[in-house]
C-alpha cells in the first residue's frame, strides 16, 4: 500500500493479526468516500489506526458528521481548509478516526461557548479542520484566556465576539 509497515505496525498492533477481508473492507468504504488509492499511503501513515477501525461505530458516524452535520450550511468550501471529505482525509487523517460525540462536537460546543455562533464555529473548522485536533483543556482554554487577558488590557476590539472583551 506504499507505507511504511513497520512504522504503522507500531503505531497500531492490532494489524498484526487484522484479515485481508478486513483492510479490503476499510479501502472499499473510503474509495465510497471519494478518497482515492493513490492517497491512501499519506492518509494510512499518518493514521495507521484508521486500518482497524469499525466502518460502522468508527468511521460512518465521522464522515456523516463531517459531510452532514459540519457542512449542512451552504458555504462555498471552495475557498475554505478543504474542497470535500476526500481532502479532509488527505490533510487531517487523524479526524477520519475521531469520536464525534467525545472529540468534535466537544470542540464545537468550546468554540460556541467563547461567543461564536454555531455558523462561526463551523466555519472555523473548515478553514482549519485541524482545530478539531486540538486539546480543549491543552491548548483552547490556555490560548482563550490570554487573548482574553490581553483584549482586556488593550480595551477589546472589534469585531471580536463580545464574550472575548470584558
Amino acid at each position: 500500500m506504499g507505507i511504511d509497515s513497520g512504522k504503522a505496525l507500531s503505531l497500531n498492533p492490532s494489524l498484526h493479526t487484522t484479515s485481508l477481508d478486513s483492510l479490503n473492507s476499510i479501502i472499499s468504504f473510503l474509495q465510497s468516500k471519494g478518497i482515492h488509492q493513490k492517497d491512501f499511503p499519506r492518509i494510512f501513515g499518518m493514521c495507521p489506526k484508521i486500518l482497524t477501525s469499525n466502518i460502522k461505530t468508527d468511521l460512518n458516524p465521522v464522515f456523516s458528521f463531517l459531510s452532514q452535520d459540519l457542512m449542512s450550511q451552504k458555504t462555498t468550501t471552495g475557498r475554505l481548509g478543504f474542497k470535500d471529505l476526500e481532502d479532509l482525509a488527505y490533510q487531517d487523517p487523524v479526524l477520519i478516526v475521531s469520536s464525534v460525540e467525545h472529540t468534535l462536537i466537544p470542540k464545537l460546543k468550546f468554540l460556541e461557548s467563547m461567543g461564536f455562533s454555531t455558523g462561526e464555529a463551523k466555519s472555523m473548522v473548515l478553514r482549519c479542520p485541524g482545530l478539531f485536533t486540538f486539546s480543549i483543556e491543552s491548548n483552547y482554554k490556555p490560548k482563550f484566556n490570554y487573548f482574553k487577558e490581553e483584549m482586556k488590557e488593550f480595551g477589546g476590539v472589534e469585531g471580536v465576539p463580545s464574550v472575548l472583551c470584558f
